[in-house]
């Protein structure tokens, strides 16, 4: 695992919203856009594509 939260945003919306369009179905990966919001990134599995980050009052842990 990679810990930090120095990573460059650009490249964190591009994963993210890659990684969750893999994620979903034919009928809903089309309609997920990414909205602009950053997140503190906790860890980062890059051989599972799994991650942990906090956004504003909850946590998104995907993977």
């Amino acid at each position: 695992m990679v810990k930090g939260t120095s990573w460059p945003r650009l490249y964190f919306a591009t994963y993210w919203a890659a990684f969750m369009k893999r994620r979903l179905s034919d009928d809903h990966g089309s309609k997920l856009r990414f909205t602009g919001a950053m997140a503190g990134i906790h860890t980062v599995d890059l051989v599972d594509a799994a991650f942990t980050a906090d956004f504003g009052g909850f946590r998104l842990t995907c993977g």
